[in-house]
């Protein structure tokens, strides 16, 4: 004679709900229990046990909504950083493309006070601004070896 051997899933129906019924049957069979003290006993347990399971299974359920409204929160965030960052890179794209083109060098030169040769520096004073000397013809090395000079000096 061969025995078969079935195999299920622990799940926790099987964990939890299957002793529970179990329980319950043995409280509420009456033929197997001769005093009704020991079935009162078995038909609180068996409640005790059902509260305690449903406790914990509403508890964690309660966790589990703690933590998504958390990660929610924390994908908007993310979200709204990835959009500001995207913003951010084509800002910097366009003014890669800008730093490209020659007139972009023109300007950013004559901020500093760059010349082209033969031109001449015009700078217009608003009034009540004070003067400021500034020597045009003294060159980068020039300037430098000023500093150095005042320096050992």
């Amino acid at each position: 004679m061969v025995l078969k051997t079935v195999t299920r899933a622990m799940t926790p129906q099987t964990i939890f709900i299957k002793p529970f019924f179990f329980i319950l049957k043995l409280a509420m069979a009456g033929k197997k229990f001769k005093k009704q003290k020991e079935q009162k006993i078995f038909l609180i347990v068996a409640v005790l046990f059902s509260v305690i399971i449903a406790g914990f299974l509403i508890f964690s359920n309660w966790k589990i909504s703690q933590k998504r409204k958390q990660l929610t929160k924390r994908i908007e965030e993310l979200r709204a950083e990835v959009q500001k960052l995207g913003t951010s890179g084509q800002e910097l794209q366009k003014g890669l493309s800008d730093s490209e083109k020659e007139s972009y060098w023109e300007a950013r030169a004559r901020e500093f006070g760059y010349q082209k040769p033969g031109e001449t520096v015009v700078v217009v004073k608003k009034e009540g601004e004070a003067t400021v000397e500034q020597s045009v013809s003294e060159n980068f090395w020039q300037k430098f070896l000023g500093q150095v000079k005042g320096i050992f000096e």
